[in-house]
C-alpha cells in the first residue's frame, strides 16, 4: 500500500518510518501506525498509517476507541513468570 510523504516531515524521517513500516508488516501484515511527533515550531504533528486489510484495522481502532476492545497487558513488572 503507498502512503504519501506528509509535507511536514524530512525525507530522513520519511525513510525511517517506511523501514519501520517494512519491518514491522513483516510480523503484523494488517496494523495501524499512529504517528506523532513536534516540529521545529514546537507544533504537535500527527501522521496515521493503516496498512493491509484497512477495513478490518479501522474496525479495530473503532472497538478501541468505543472501550470495547480488550487491550493487552504490557506489564513488565509482573513476576507471575519468576
Amino acid at each position: 500500500m503507498k502512503h504519501p510523504k506528509p509535507e511536514n516531515l524530512s525525507d530522513q524521517a520519511w525513510a525511517a518510518i517506511k523501514k519501520s513500516i517494512q519491518i514491522l508488516t513483516e510480523y503484523f501484515p494488517n496494523i495501524g501506525l499512529f504517528i506523532n511527533w513536534v516540529n521545529d515550531k514546537e507544533d504537535t504533528q500527527h501522521y496515521q498509517l493503516l496498512t493491509g486489510n484497512t477495513l478490518a484495522v479501522e474496525h479495530q481502532i473503532s472497538k478501541c476507541s468505543n472501550d470495547d476492545f480488550d487491550m493487552i497487558d504490557w506489564d513488565d513488572d509482573d513476576d507471575e513468570d519468576q
